[in-house]
């Protein structure tokens, strides 16, 4: 199973402008550049576990939730709120709490805050309302570390009401409604997520209620007696409109745009199949929302195959702009095998080693000659991306299954 580009798999060199992938033949490794563009810094978790800024242009190789590192692309994301690591700020609404600084936090610093609260039979949280367009989706995130408090709630208060309760302590959720809430760790943090869409009111009001041993579910605010002085650690508060959280945005006094990520290669005449051949990526964390691509292309998209990720998490594959295999829905957020293999009248989509489509339709675009990974062709794909392989050839089906297989 010779294949004619790979990708990642551990084996990174960025710069700026370009990442490199590698040609394996005759067991000679020869540098492909992929060109890259953003045009602001971003940030990434490294292989330290800790959040760091990456300057303008620069790919991202990120290490959460994986040893060998993944290339980040996102697409274009404003964090909304003004002040995201400084709670002590009157920026910031509090009732029955209060902020102490000076604590360690998820980029390495002593900039994290503990909110505590006051000993009052009251209700104790942290709030920020702010203008947002009507009836649309808004993601947001915050990191946060158990201390003597270890139960929370997020409300979307400004309208909607919808809520959900998370245990810091055993990393479960509690209750949810309306609203979705997932987590990852980073280091000692927890960084939650919610996403919850904003009643017709224009008006986004995302707050973090504290919890008391007692609470096993139902309204988060209500009064509770919070011990004074007892709460949790709190870091990076993010408001983005979508339907997904992406990569945290620090902010300190303005809202920040991070723009879109986009990597692409004309490699030499071989390394793409113009008859046949193979697409193959892995990936532990695709974020649908719409529609994104992975292309191989002739002359920016005239003629192409592209692979796309559908908001109902089903993995597609069109053909010059026509369905031509489809999977059922997967979970996006763990880690996924997948290849596509093309050729006139014998294509295949293989996931996690399991022929999940095929089809007998089609001939091979003209001419191709272009890779595309993220910002692609119009579309954006979100997410890492730990291992990407061309093949000129089409694999046979046992091929397949075996490099598939998790």
């Amino acid at each position: 199973m010779a294949n004619t580009l790979k990708f990642g798999n551990g084996q990174w060199a960025t710069g700026n402008g370009t990442a490199l992938a590698y040609n394996d033949e005759n067991a000679n490794f020869k540098p492909l550049p992929f060109d890259f563009t953003r045009a602001s810094s971003g940030t990434t978790v490294n292989q330290s576990g800790l959040i760091e800024t990456v300057g303008s242009g620069i790919p991202r190789i990120d290490f959460q939730g994986n040893t060998k590192g993944a290339l980040l692309l996102e697409p274009s994301r404003t964090n909304k709120y003004l002040y995201s690591q400084d709670f002590s700020d009157a920026y910031w609404t509090k009732s029955g709490t209060s902020v102490v600084s000076g604590f360690a936090s998820p980029d390495g610093t002593l900039n994290a805050f503990k909110l505590i609260g006051d000993g009052a039979n009251s209700t104790h949280l942290l709030r920020k309302y702010i203008a947002a367009t009507a009836l649309t989706n808004h993601s947001f995130s915050f990191f946060v570390k158990k201390g003597e408090i270890t139960k929370l709630g997020i409300r979307e208060d400004a309208q909607t009401g919808a809520y959900a309760s998370f245990n810091l302590e055993t990393k479960t959720i509690i209750s949810e409604v309306s609203m979705t809430l997932t987590y990852e760790e980073v280091g000692d943090y927890l960084r939650l997520k919610v996403v919850s869409q904003i009643g017709s009111n224009g008006t986004a009001g995302f707050t973090i209620y504290m919890l008391d041993d007692a609470y096993s579910g139902g309204v988060v605010n209500g009064s509770r007696v919070i011990p004074n002085g007892s709460g949790f650690f709190i870091f990076g508060a993010q408001l983005e409109e979508g339907s997904y959280a992406t990569s945290y945005i620090p902010t300190s006094g303005s809202a920040v745009t991070r723009v879109a990520d986009a990597c692409s290669q004309t490699p030499p005449d071989g390394v793409i199949g113009l008859t046949e051949g193979v697409m193959y990526f892995e990936s532990n964390s695709l974020l649908p929302s719409g529609t994104r691509s992975i292309a191989l292309a002739y002359t920016s998209g005239s003629s192409y195959y592209q692979i796309y990720f559908t908001s109902s998490n089903q993995i597609r594959v069109d053909v010059n702009g026509v369905l031509l295999v489809i999977s059922s829905s997967i979970n996006l957020n763990i880690l996924n095998k997948i290849a596509f293999a093309y050729k006139s009248g014998d294509n295949a989509l293989y996931i996690n080693g399991v022929l999940v489509a095929s089809s007998g339709n089609a001939t091979v675009p003209s001419s191709l000659n272009d890779l595309y990974l993220g910002n692609s062709l119009g579309n954006e794909q979100s997410g890492s991306y730990q291992d990407f392989k061309l093949y000129n050839t089409r694999l046979s089906n046992s091929e397949l299954a075996a490099l598939t297989t998790i």
